[in-house]
């Protein structure tokens, strides 16, 4: 149930963060459960398209950029659970990995002079289709890196696990609808998340055949293709915004493993791995100014910006400044920074209180009050009631898919 510390990839088994999620005693009988039993599609679910947690979606003070200096409003955002599968958060979750993702494999690319190729691990449907979480780990992934080394001269790359191949009668459907290479529409799987055949679930349009794709280098790789393992190159990506796409892509119908604990199914290894005595830090190997434009540029073909003081963010099409007085919002004060502002102990905090009227004075007493009496609240938009001269900002905060 750990994680393994294999240079040729980061982990290869199935591992919860923090540590495993059930009592010593019963770790036997679960990894044996989890290692023997075939699985099937019902096993999985894709990044956004499971369930969102009770509270994520509701609107809640964040710690950060929360309150204006001069108490005429406060800014909620809609608080996030962080699961892949949820609709509400993967874009966000998955937006940040596909930008580390990109600059390394963009990054790798200009230090070896070289643009990356993407192949396929695939062994045969029958083998496959019997495949439990340790098959996956093993007999495909593992596997995969070490025919990709040996027997196509790989150095390394980004895998990602597809627990599901589309049928070729789904696949003709779907292009009907403009989907598929070259479709208006996009990708077949864009289509499957769309639900362009009104399917009601993605699991209709598919079946169950775990693969993985692997973005690496170098651009030219020898094929292999034996009785049990087929190593295959199908394309070579070509500039920035083509690495960003491809990578996004093969990110949104990975399997998000819905068992107990976390299966990963988007490993470095080779090159792309610390562990490996391939490793290309990136960081060390450009200079400053390089390592920040290649973060500009992948952000770019992203639609969005980076900087070294923010990383990466959708620039703000408005709501950039308080409703009531202006204010940027670069300038709002954090959530736990306003007890010690409005301290008399403070240089200038009796001073702020003094400028505030009587309700604004009572409110944020009362969110001062919260803060002091339950450590880490979580304070959502109707637990306090504000009065009408504190304006109420509601944030969405949310990148575009």
């Amino acid at each position: 149930m750990s994680s393994s510390s294999d240079p040729d990839g980061a982990d290869v088994s199935c591992h919860t963060k923090g540590g495993p999620t059930t009592p010593p005693s019963k770790q036997a009988n679960l990894s044996t459960r989890i290692e023997g039993i075939p699985l099937s599609l019902e096993d999985f679910e894709l990044p956004g398209m499971g369930e969102p947690s009770e509270i994520c979606g509701k609107d809640r003070l964040p710690e950060k950029k929360a309150i204006c200096p001069n108490g005429d409003a406060v800014r909620y955002e809609p608080h996030l659970c962080r699961k892949v599968e949820c609709p509400d958060c993967y874009a966000r979750e998955d937006r940040e990995r596909a930008f580390e993702l990109s600059v390394a494999v963009e990054g790798v690319a200009m230090i070896r002079d070289e643009r990356p190729h993407a192949l396929v691990f695939s062994t045969p449907p029958s083998e496959s289709s019997g495949y439990s979480i340790d098959d996956i780990n093993t007999k495909l992934m593992r596997r995969g890196r070490r025919r990709s080394r040996n027997k196509s001269n790989v150095l390394g790359g980004v895998s990602v696990v597809h627990p599901a191949r589309i049928p070729d009668d789904i696949k003709s459907a779907l292009r009907a609808y403009g989907y598929g290479a070259n479709g208006p529409n996009g990708g077949l799987w864009e289509g499957v998340r769309a639900d362009a055949l009104g399917l009601l679930d993605w699991r209709r349009y598919a079946e169950y055949s775990p693969h993985g794709h692997s973005v690496g280098f170098p651009e030219y790789i020898e094929p292999h293709e034996g009785q049990d393992f087929i190593v295959s190159k199908y394309t070579t990506l070509d500039g920035a915004k083509n690495v960003v796409r491809h990578i996004r892509y093969l990110m949104s119908h990975r399997g998000v493993w819905r068992g107990d604990g976390q299966f990963t199914s988007i490993r470095r290894w080779g090159m792309f791995h610390h562990a490996s005595a391939d490793y290309i830090d990136i960081e060390a190997e450009l200079e400053r100014e390089t390592y920040v434009s290649l973060c500009e540029r992948v952000a770019d073909a992203m639609g969005a910006a980076w900087s070294e003081s923010e990383g990466l963010h959708y620039p703000d099409d408005e709501g950039d400044c308080c409703p009531a007085c202006g204010t940027s919002k670069e300038n709002f004060i954090a959530l736990w920074d306003l007890p010690r502002l409005a301290s008399s102990k403070n240089q200038g905090g009796q001073e702020w209180i003094n400028r505030l009227s009587d309700g604004q004075r009572a409110f944020f007493e009362e969110l001062i009050e919260i803060l002091h009496h339950d450590g880490s609240p979580i304070i959502e938009r109707g637990d306090v009631i504000h009065p009408d001269d504190v304006s109420v900002w509601i944030d969405g905060d949310r990148p575009p898919d």
